[in-house]
């Protein structure tokens, strides 16, 4: 990174300042700015060999449901709005950014408190060694506050004097210091909570911080950035105690994901992983009363998707946070969303569904009528709650009846030959051709079955035989689409395009008809080759576009979850480690990264690569195949079985009842012990458990109580049950 500095004037120093907040008796008042016109350019990029990617990277803080902050590696703080926006960063409030000495040569991220969404930043500057721990927090009376907490050691010698800089982007006419307090335009910006004696300086839009700093005895600055506040607020940010308010900050997010299941793995990376990827997914979403709006990212892609949003959702009431999960749903079934709400769709008017049943954030991409209703009946499958399901009745039957309309060749919209019985043409996700995209029509017969079993769950006989009905017409229709659409390239080779018509249309759309959507055969020949080709076509082990040099990260995690439906699970293995070898150091995922750069693209984080994050480990221990089948253990890499290093789960809902716990215990010798307990929903059809022992080498099992042995899995007779594999 190249050195950032800035031309100052002469430095008036306010000394006689004691540790604590020590009120000026004249508040100094420098007007003017030696910055250069506009903004001052504060984004650099990191070299290549400081960091996995060469690309500068990015930590969400903030406050649920109140502010969010991107802090960059360079140090800067970028409060981010509640809105849409168009990524030309004119919604940036303000940017502060936090300098050691004047000047910041390389900074890195790591992640101080795993599992949190507390940033860190590291540097050294000469002899000198900085810490910064950076988190949002609130304030007695709800003030909401960003905190930094810097850290200076050093190995010179003698005591000598550290400065930190405090350089604010903006065009500020005047600013001045009173009660420690920053102001610049009449807001306040920042404020100083020096944990010593130290001295400070301001002048343009620059704030300084002096203090001798020796061997063994670090120097500690508290600094917190306000949002904009009225003055009367202002005693509200007074004195603060710095360690309390992180202690606080660490409280208030283990009460937010304090019901999350229990992951204990042997891996330390996963856990962790799941925890933070939550905690990003929380800050991203925008509360307006008693909707919360999930959102993909906080600049490119603060906009709302039906398509990230089922899987920000799925990610909730997978790893038991319902409640999260059922207030984003209420986007889905409710139809007065207030217009700050409707205005956050993407590219589109609104976000609640149309009158006529359609759902368009965005327009002419029909995934989201089945992701709609996939969301809204899946959280029914966790949550078992028959009144809320009867609520989002009308909305579920409204989209699944406009599917068939749509469809209905009578109306002249179902085509032809091969696009017989699809949905309209619209463009697909990252597709920049318009046609029949099969992935939306995937997804369609997802949500026609979905509404179906609604229909049943809620008793209502003649509308749920209509929509079996249609589900397997629509079914029937999308598989002879894909089947006549697939490229054959001779000796088995080919695949399936994304658009009917297209052939060369990109590939990751068959994807789905896997997972999550379950519309193909896993194993039919074509859908083989189309894997087979996405294979063959990986860079880094991530999925790659066919025609553009870019990986994309979360589309990979689906991948791996058909692969193992696929029963693939060795290559399911090999993408799970490319996509951690893609995590930042504070565990999130660009949306895209350039094949010869690394440089990445979109969001970061991204929401939906944390959702998938989540969905793969739980995928990796526990998942839900054709609606009939609970299957354990079926994607756990080779490397988690190590002795003295149990796998334990505890507390998972699933689609069928509650995993109340999982343990998997290892020995030297490969001998291992599987136990658990489940509690099925009382009522339904029986289950089928089947427990895995993936391996190298051949395993052979059996349970106390009944079981069944195959070729590499047991299946399990008992809700409760105890197992033992061996090589």
């Amino acid at each position: 990174m190249s050195a950032l500095r800035f031309a100052f004037g002469l430095v008036a120093i306010l000394s006689g300042l004691a540790s604590g907040c020590t009120t000026v008796e004249t508040p100094p008042a420098v007007c003017g700015s030696s910055l250069p016109a506009g903004d001052a350019p504060l984004l650099t990029q990191l070299p290549a060999t400081a960091v996995a990617w060469p690309q500068t990277m990015y930590a969400l803080i903030g406050v649920p449901d109140r502010s969010k902050t991107l802090l960059s590696e360079d140090g800067s703080f970028a409060p981010r709005h509640f809105a849409p926006t168009n990524n030309d960063n004119r919604d940036w409030v303000q940017r502060l950014q936090v300098l050691p000495q004047g000047l910041a040569q390389t900074w890195l991220m790591e992640p101080p408190h795993p599992g949190y969404p507390i940033a860190g930043l590291a540097t050294q500057t000469g002899d000198d060694s900085w810490q910064l721990t950076a988190f949002g927090a609130l304030l007695s009376g709800d003030v909401v506050v960003d905190v930094a907490r810097i850290q200076v050691k050093t190995v010179a010698a003698t005591a000598h004097p550290v400065r930190l800089d405090l350089a604010l982007n903006t065009k500020a006419e005047c600013l001045t210091l009173k009660d420690n307090l920053w102001l610049a335009r009449g807001h306040v910006v920042a404020a100083v909570l020096p944990a010593q004696a130290i001295q400070l300086a301001a002048i343009g839009t620059r704030l300084e911080l002096s203090q001798s700093v020796s061997v063994g005895k670090p120097v500690e600055f508290w600094v917190i950035l306000p949002r904009r506040l009225p003055q009367n607020s202002w005693p509200a940010l007074l004195p603060v105690d710095g360690p309390a308010l992180l202690k606080a900050t660490l409280g208030q997010w283990d009460q937010i994901l304090g019901g999350i299941a229990k992951l204990q793995l042997p891996d330390g990376w996963y856990a962790p992983a799941v925890r933070t990827s939550l905690a990003y997914l929380v800050l991203l979403r925008d509360r307006v009363g008693e909707f919360a709006v999930v959102k993909p990212g906080a600049s490119d892609y603060n906009r709302y998707w039906f398509r990230d949003a089922a899987y920000i959702v799925r990610a909730f009431d997978t790893m038991n946070l319902p409640t999260l999960a059922e207030e984003s749903l209420r986007l889905l079934w409710r139809s007065d969303l207030p217009k700050v709400v409707e205005a956050m769709a993407a590219y589109a008017l609104r976000i609640s569904q149309h009158a006529d049943g359609t759902w368009s954030a965005p327009p002419d991409e029909w995934d989201g009528q089945g992701q709609a209703i996939w969301s809204l009946v899946f959280h029914y499958q966790f949550v078992r709650d028959k009144a809320w399901l009867l609520k989002a009745w009308p909305a579920i039957y409204k989209g699944a009846t406009r599917m068939t309309s749509a469809r209905n060749p009578s109306d002249g919209s179902g085509g032809k030959g091969a696009e017989k019985g699809l949905l309209p043409a619209g463009y697909g996700e990252a597709l920049y051709q318009w046609g029949r995209v099969l992935y939306h029509n995937y997804w369609g017969v997802l949500g026609m079955e979905r509404a179906a079993t609604a229909a049943h769950i809620l008793g209502l006989t003649s509308q749920a035989a209509q929509l079996r009905t249609e589900y397997e017409k629509f079914r029937a229709d999308v598989t002879t689409a894909a089947t006549a659409a697939y490229v054959d390239k001779g000796n088995g080779t080919g695949w399936i395009p994304a658009v009917v018509g297209a052939p060369n249309s990109r590939l990751w759309g068959t994807i789905a008809a896997v997972f999550p959507c379950e519309v193909l055969d896993p194993n039919d020949p074509k859908l083989t080759a189309t894997f087979e080709t996405l294979w063959q076509n990986r860079v880094w082990d991530l999925y790659k576009f066919e025609d553009v040099p870019k990986v994309w990260t979360y589309i990979t995690a689906d991948w791996a979850l058909s692969l193992l439906r696929r029963d693939q699970w060795q290559r399911a293995q090999t993408l799970l480690h490319g996509y951690r070898k893609a995590a930042s150091p504070l565990i999130s995922w660009w949306e895209e990264y350039f094949v010869q750069t690394g440089v990445g693209t979109g969001d970061n984080p991204h929401g939906w690569a944390a959702a998938n994050l989540v969905l793969w480990v739980r995928g990796l221990l526990v998942d839900e195949a054709d609606g009939q089948t609970l299957t354990l253990l079926r994607g756990v890499p080779a490397d988690w079985y190590v002795a003295g290093k149990p796998i334990v789960v505890e507390n998972l809902p699933t689609e069928f009842g509650r995993l109340e716990r999982l343990t998997v215990t290892t020995e030297a010798s490969g001998k291992r012990t599987v136990t658990g307990e489940l509690s099925w929903v009382a009522g339904d059809p029986k289950r089928q458990l089947r427990l895995y022992s993936r391996s190298d080498k051949p395993m052979v099992g059996q349970c106390a109580g009944g079981f069944t042995q195959t070729l590499d899995y047991l299946v399990v007779d008992d809700s409760k049950f105890s197992c033992v594999f061996v090589p």
